[in-house]
């Protein structure tokens, strides 16, 4: 266990070192806060950010796999 603890953390850190994770968690926040605002109650925020994150999650693994290679 204290193992996988030990890798875990090295790639948390691994992942902070670069920009753009940081950037990509900053726009869900933003966009979940312009829901929320904008969009009514709680249970039409869940459904659009559910929409949201089922689209540009794979969007954005695609392009984070290809710059990798």
């Amino acid at each position: 266990m204290n193992i996988a603890l030990r890798i875990l953390g090295w790639d948390l850190r691994n992942l902070f070192r670069g920009r753009w994770i940081p950037v990509y968690a900053g726009l869900l926040l933003g966009l979940t806060d312009l829901l929320f605002r904008f969009g009514g109650s709680g249970e039409r925020v869940i459904r659009s950010l559910t929409n949201v994150v089922l689209l540009l999650v794979p969007l954005v693994a695609l392009v984070f796999g290809s710059m990798r290679l």
